[in-house]
């Protein structure tokens, strides 16, 4: 069983492997590679190859609950959104770990860092990073500044990075995104979107203690469990989802054919899906990547770490309304 399905609206655990150095992305590898999965995972059937260049095969997304994984350039990623059980969501990221190096020609010597990440979806309509201000506090004197007659919250979206070794190899990333811009604050239209909550684990792999990447992913996953069930969850997950659920909703009205093009979804009882998605259906994987998030600890690059959104796509690009608007 999932113990995290009853904390959020959509839950996903995912692995990304960085490399140094350009992946394959001649035929006869892709290939061989992705029909090996097919034979492990009879379900990943649907096989693309993106205008971007990435190769991906993932499950039937209208379930609900689905695998993929993805070939980009420079990573490969795989994950499992809303899986039945963690067991089930690593017994994925073991075996595409496992056949990878073998197919895709993986070594020590060209990798950057393996992630490991488990994302919390709270779906909300309203202004998400007033949610979140309340549900995790700010400093009395940020407090102060937020109280101020007339003022409101546009843009509050925490990130934490701890090094959980001597030497910074090993670090973690605790971040929170939200979806409101200052021109849907400004007008008061507001579409269901949801507030996601990033946990990562990453170990970077120059001088990793770890033989295989099997074995670092065990070690990060321990890891990553101790980690959210007694910190993240208590101190982020819970407080986030009781603040959506109580804070008032403000339906969303569509006025302008640039604000979006939304229609209703089928789901799961628990959630309550209104799906804006693009025209295009261009993404970088099945469930959509979020800009690379940059950073450094020690003068090394954290580069992509936040993972997909399961399944809300703004399509307000028409505006991209920039929160300094």
């Amino acid at each position: 069983m999932n113990p995290y399905s009853t904390l959020c609206d959509d839950f996903g655990a995912y692995i990304y492997y960085n490399s140094k150095i350009d992946l394959p992305s001649a035929r006869e590898p892709v290939l061989h590679f992705f029909n090996s999965l097919k034979k492990a995972f009879p379900a990943l059937t649907d096989f693309d190859h993106r205008d971007s260049g990435d190769f991906v095969l993932e499950e039937d997304r209208e379930q609900g609950s689905y695998r993929w994984v993805t070939l980009e350039s420079r990573r490969l990623c795989a994950g499992y959104l809303n899986p039945p059980s963690l067991d089930a969501a690593d017994q994925l990221h073991e075996h595409v770990l496992e056949v990878a190096p073998y197919h895709l020609d993986l070594s020590a010597l060209d990798c950057e860092a393996l992630d490991v990440l488990y994302a919390f979806d709270f779906v909300y309509q309203g202004n998400h990073d007033e949610v979140v201000a309340e549900a995790l506090g700010m400093t009395t004197t940020l407090d102060r500044l937020v109280q101020m007659p007339g003022s409101k919250v546009i843009n509050y979206e925490p990130s934490l990075m701890l090094a959980l070794d001597d030497a910074c190899r090993l670090q973690c990333r605790l971040s929170v995104e939200t979806r409101t811009s200052a021109f849907q604050v400004r007008t008061g239209s507001f579409p269901e979107a949801p507030i996601s909550v990033y946990f990562t684990v990453r170990q970077y792999w120059a001088r990793s203690p770890h033989k295989t990447f099997v074995e670092s992913f065990k070690n990060q996953r321990r890891m990553i469990a101790d980690l959210i069930d007694n910190h993240v969850i208590p101190s982020v997950v819970r407080p986030t989802a009781a603040s959506s659920a109580n804070a008032p909703v403000i339906r969303f009205i569509l006025t302008s054919p640039c604000a979006g093009k939304a229609r209703p979804q089928p789901a799961p009882p628990k959630e309550r899906a209104v799906i804006v998605e693009p025209e295009d259906g261009a993404g970088a994987h099945s469930p959509r990547v979020p800009s690379s998030v940059s950073g450094g600890i020690s003068q090394e690059a954290w580069v992509l770490v936040d993972a997909p959104t399961p399944r809300f796509v703004t399509e307000i690009r028409h505006h991209e309304l920039d929160r300094s608007e």
